[in-house]
């Protein structure tokens, strides 16, 4: 869609942002058309919610509007800085939207969320969309992540298919039991090519060491002490030591693990809820087949007793320059209601009261539920410029897979550089 070269994809954005500018007015009593930019995977439910609501607010249109979600940031920095919003709503999944928020860029919503129960909200995750103190988005979606694996493959080397692994030294025992190189098997999906994919399967592994990515005032990166490093260590070893992971995983994303899931050739993967319904897809007629063999367990104690994973929190935001912040509102206020989450989310909802529909309760979802309800999940720091640093520690660690740095060297100097950063925003 971009073309292969940066300039090209830069002359896109240029382009896409005057012609959707244009004839940016709003007149009384017309048809609010409001344009909801989202990335792939949420449009055919956004569009099914989309024309719910237009039957009963006819004053309103929805123009669900899809880009690649690494394009979005890009297009929607380059639109704000020429002072134009193109769009009306945004739901992305690389979050920026604190970053925008601070620099004014984002509908300040204060005086719209007296209208909905913020107490309805898990601990932590309304929280996600403040900034000093302002709220700027609404979350509609959280990811925890769990241990999605083929009890036929655990069954098969004698491991009881009812008890996925536990611990970590379980880990590596299952996955070299499980591994066959000559049947290109192997015991655990390792993602390290894309740098959302990877960071949310990395700190299932630091935080459930009891590690972490910054200090609790979010003032310094902090992934260079003992317990973040023995755990970057132990998650490099599956492959380096262990043996026990797909070959080259820094050309791996979550599609390939989800493929080779899908084809019985890895055991164990971890990811979020939308993977069930993806490997369903992906096997096809092999589906009815495969997928009684698919099943979801807690992501595994680290050594100080610990599971937890980051929680990935999507929000809807509005641009500051919309025309239409009534109406932009009414339809954020629509998505984000109770009933719609229960119906429509395919993650984990974020209201208490969306988590009690069967559809977050099948044997499938229960762990992914249990994860969000009863353990350690630690919400994105989104106060600070969090993609950015995500993306330091995803370079160093990719360096420690080529054999390139130690452990301790590449998150040392993760560390240095990802606090210039957070220095550079202060």
């Amino acid at each position: 869609m971009f073309g292969k070269s940066k300039g090209a994809h830069l002359l896109f954005v240029c382009l896409m942002v005057g012609i959707l500018a244009l004839g940016a007015s709003a007149e009384a009593g017309e048809v609010a058309k409001i344009k909801f930019l989202t990335f792939s995977s949420p449009a055919e439910m956004l569009r099914e919610v989309g024309s719910i609501f237009e039957s009963q607010n006819p004053d309103i249109k929805i123009s669900i509007e899809v880009m690649p979600s690494t394009a979005i940031p890009t297009f929607m920095t380059a639109a704000f800085m020429a002072g134009e919003a193109p769009m009306d709503i945004i739901y992305p999944r690389l979050f920026n939207g604190m970053e925008w928020a601070r620099r004014g860029f984002i509908l300040n919503l204060d005086k719209y969320v007296e209208e909905i129960d913020t107490d309805d909200y898990f601990p932590g995750m309304f929280e996600t969309g403040k900034y000093e103190g302002s709220v700027y988005a609404i979350p509609m979606r959280v990811a925890a992540f769990c241990l999605i694996y083929n009890a036929g493959l655990l069954e098969a080397v004698g491991l009881d298919p009812n008890r996925p692994p536990q611990n970590w030294e379980e880990y590596v025992s299952s996955g070299k039991k499980i591994t066959d190189l000559g049947k290109g098997q192997y015991g655990f999906g390792m993602v390290a090519g894309e740098m959302l994919d990877t960071i949310r399967q990395l700190s299932t592994f630091i935080l459930s060491n009891g590690g972490r990515f910054l200090n609790d005032d979010l003032t310094k990166v902090t992934v260079n002490e003992k317990q973040s490093i023995e755990a970057v260590q132990f998650w490099v070893d599956l492959h380096l030591k262990y043996h026990i992971t797909n070959p080259s995983p820094l050309e791996w994303r979550c599609e390939d693990a989800f493929r080779l899931l899908a084809g019985e050739g890895v055991a164990m993967i971890i990811d979020g809820p939308w993977t069930i319904d993806t490997v369903r897809r992906m096997a096809g007629k092999k589906a009815a087949e495969l997928m009684p063999k698919i099943r979801v367990g807690l992501i595994p104690e680290g050594p100080a007793g610990i599971r937890a994973t980051l929680g990935w929190v999507r929000s809807v935001m509005i641009p500051a320059k919309t025309i239409y912040p009534e109406q932009s509102w009414r339809f954020v206020k629509f998505l984000t209601s109770s009933e719609i989450i229960a119906k429509y989310c395919r993650a984990l909802p974020p209201l208490k009261s969306s988590s009690g529909a069967e559809r977050y309760h099948t044997p499938q979802m229960e762990a992914f539920t249990e994860m969000l309800m009863r353990h350690k999940i630690v919400s994105e720091p989104l106060a600070v410029p969090w993609t950015e640093i995500i993306k330091v520690i995803h370079d160093e660690v990719q360096g420690v897979i080529l054999e390139k740095k130690n452990v301790q060297e590449a998150m040392d100097d993760a560390t240095k550089n990802a606090n210039k950063i957070l220095e550079e925003r202060k």
